[in-house]
Parts: C-alpha cells; sequence; structure tokens
C-alpha cells in the first residue's frame, strides 16, 4: 500500500486515507484522493497508467521492500 500512495503522490495527487480491508481471504484496497489539476478521466487513466508502472519489472519501485 506504501508503493501505491507514494505512486499516486508522484502524480500530485493528495492522498487524504488510505484504507486495507481484508474480506474473505482478499484485500480490497481504498484510497481517497484530491487533486485540483485533472478531471476525473484524466486522473483514473493516470493512476492505471502509474499502477501498471509500478508492477512492471523494469520499475525501480517494484524491487523495493517495505
Amino acid at each position: 500500500m506504501m508503493k501505491v500512495c507514494e505512486v499516486v503522490e508522484s502524480l500530485n495527487l493528495k492522498v487524504l486515507t488510505a484504507n486495507i480491508t481484508s474480506l474473505s481471504g482478499s484485500l480490497l484496497h481504498t484510497l481517497f484522493i484530491e487533486t485540483d489539476e485533472m478531471g476525473t478521466a484524466q486522473v483514473k487513466e493516470k493512476i492505471e497508467a502509474a499502477i501498471a508502472y509500478l508492477d512492471s519489472p523494469r520499475s525501480p519501485i517494484s524491487s523495493l521492500s517495505f
């Protein structure tokens, strides 16, 4: 979750709250973010691209341990 928050903050988005919930053996990550610079569709696109990059083996963040 820390990696996701770091990626979101790198996009100049402010993380208001971050929660992790365990339900039936699955984890649900919930982030509430704030931005004044982008519309909803643009924010969604940037976050999806950043998370995809985070999961990429090329990402320097993907090799970090917290």
